[in-house]
């Protein structure tokens, strides 16, 4: 008790030594976009910014500003032009098998627990040694379910030309920072 209430004085210590952060940092968000325009062609690039009317794509990703852009990598697109735009962010296929592991694994080792110890015989297995094997397979179950989530989750928003719908679009993504 004494060893709890010692790291319990300490941390509190500690705490007040270390600094608050103000702000949070936002991570800034990469997604691949498919842009078809009012006559159905399709441009594909990386979303650069989105302001009140305007779209801007660009073929490669870029490092920092705008600045650095010359007019033939930045494509422009007024809300007036376009009919659909799909978005994917890019990593999701990893992210998606990332978070299946993860929970693959948790459902496995809650499974092989729950299940309990084998009667004694030639092949029986504790509750622990089950939770290591369900997991294991949960973990091989669940990165290929979430690759696949992941490979096929997008957004897709049908503008039509009309600016509520645009604004629909710029509402969900919110105020993140591209790049």
């Amino acid at each position: 008790m004494k060893h709890v209430m010692l790291m319990l004085v300490i941390s509190m210590l500690m705490s007040q030594l270390l600094p608050a952060q103000d702000s949070l940092v936002r991570r800034q968000v990469i997604f691949k976009v498919n842009v078809f325009d009012s006559l159905s062609i399709k441009r594909s690039g990386y979303l650069a910014a989105l302001n009140d009317s305007v779209l801007f794509i660009t073929k490669g990703l870029f490092s920092s500003s705008f600045l650095n852009l010359s007019d033939h990598a930045l494509q422009k697109f007024g809300y007036q032009n376009l009919e659909q735009v799909d978005l994917v962010r890019t990593g999701s296929n990893g992210r998606g098998a990332l978070y299946g592991t993860i929970c693959g694994i948790l459902i496995g080792a809650v499974a092989g627990f729950v299940s309990g110890d084998d009667p004694e015989g030639f092949f029986s297995l504790s509750a622990g040694d089950k939770a290591l094997l369900y997991g294991a397979i949960g973990a091989g179950g669940g990165a290929i379910i979430g690759g696949i989530i992941g490979a096929v989750a997008h957004k897709t928003f049908i503008i039509g030309g009309r600016k509520d719908q645009f604004r629909r679009m710029k509402v969900a993504l919110g105020d993140r920072p591209f790049r």
